[in-house]
């Protein structure tokens, strides 16, 4: 059996896949046109009896991840939240110049949909930083094994190196690090207020991490 996964863009969902393909042998059922990955909202041709895996990353570095990438890609799919809205200078982020408040309604409304699920069958929720540290990724890996029956054909478990994912071909172990420790590099005092008022807050730290 396939299974669905989601999560935004850059919030580690081709790392994911990556695992779960090399781990359990398994197929994402996700189509660009039918049930893209990156939905905010369930896909039209989404099959809630299908397993569902949801991953998500610390809100303060998504955001200076996503202002680091070209923005195209970001304008051409996410538009419910146009993210270059015109904006005052110190809610823009990135060379990008990308609309922080615009971006977290739109991570907001994605996780808001996809956490605390209870309609379906067969569902879990992944921490992006829990795959990054080897005995919360063995724990990750056996907590999804559990969840949908799944076995793994080999011994060991399988990690892809550094730098072999698609799309991630710059990662790197101090960017491992920073992502590991949640601590935003650029974001000013104000656009960190930004975001937990966005998130209001509680979301946040529903989500295991550390409110700035």
């Amino acid at each position: 059996m396939s299974y669905y996964i989601f999560g935004l863009q850059r919030s580690g969902t081709n790392f994911l896949q990556t695992l779960i393909e090399q781990n359990f042998k398994k197929s994402s059922s996700n189509s660009q046109k039918t049930s893209w990955k990156h939905s905010i909202e369930d896909p039209l041709k989404y099959n809630k009896d299908i397993p569902t895996v949801v991953i998500h990353k610390n809100p303060y570095t998504w955001v200076e991840s996503i202002s680091m990438r070209n923005r195209v890609d970001w304008q051409k799919t996410q538009t419910k939240y146009p993210s270059q809205e015109k904006t005052t200078p110190e809610f823009t982020v990135g060379q990008q110049e990308m609309n922080l408040t615009n971006l977290m309604l739109t991570y907001r409304d994605f996780h808001n949909n996809w956490l605390n699920r209870e309609d379906i069958t067969s569902y879990i929720v992944i921490k992006y930083e829990d795959l990054l540290v080897p005995e919360k990724r063995i724990e990750t890996l056996e907590k999804i094994s559990e969840t949908f029956g799944w076995t793994k054909p080999l011994e060991d478990w399988i990690v892809p190196t550094q730098g072999s994912v698609s799309q991630s071909r710059d990662y790197t172990a101090e960017r491992e690090k920073y992502y590991i420790e949640g601590i935003p590099k650029t974001l000013t005092r104000d656009q960190i207020h930004e975001i937990n008022r966005v998130m209001e807050i509680w979301p946040i730290h529903g989500m295991g991490y550390t409110i700035l």
